[in-house]
């Protein structure tokens, strides 16, 4: 079983999430991570136990998986590198200079950030990719045609 610590629990990504894994045997949220003063802290959702420091849970995680704000995942990350916990991050709004950190540190532990998790986003990127390929095809069958 994989333990989960879940950074921004609270929010719209963060209940998709404590929800898509109440059925899965082989993961378990372990706790959630809000900002200081955020009303859920002390509070659970879905059996999910909300802190407001991630130093009180990350020993006993196995991932943490991020969807908070481009400044709380830098600081959860700093905090918590000398742990070496790996981290899916889908927080949005990083700048260049931010990315570049996450890259640094992403030398230490492992990190996948994919900024847009949402099927249909993904659905998009994936055309995207493959438009030159689909043109490069439709111009091909068109011009045998003549």
């Amino acid at each position: 079983m994989i333990k989960i610590v879940l950074c921004g629990a609270a929010g719209r990504m963060g209940r998709e999430i404590i929800n898509a894994t109440q059925e899965l045997e082989d993961i378990k949220l372990i706790a959630g991570i809000e900002a200081k003063g955020s009303n859920f802290v002390g509070s659970t959702i879905s059996d999910v136990k909300i802190y407001d420091d991630i130093l009180a849970v990350i020993k006993d995680a196995e991932c943490v998986v991020d969807f908070t704000n481009h400044t709380a995942t830098r600081e959860n990350l700093r905090l918590v590198k000398k742990y070496k916990k790996p981290w899916v991050i889908g927080t949005t709004g990083f700048s260049q200079t931010e990315l570049g950190e996450i890259k640094d540190l992403s030398k230490d532990f492992p990190i996948l950030l994919s900024a847009n998790m949402s099927v249909g986003v993904n659905q998009i990127t994936t055309l995207k990719l493959l438009r030159p390929t689909i043109v490069g095809k439709k111009m091909r069958h068109q011009a045998r045609q003549r």
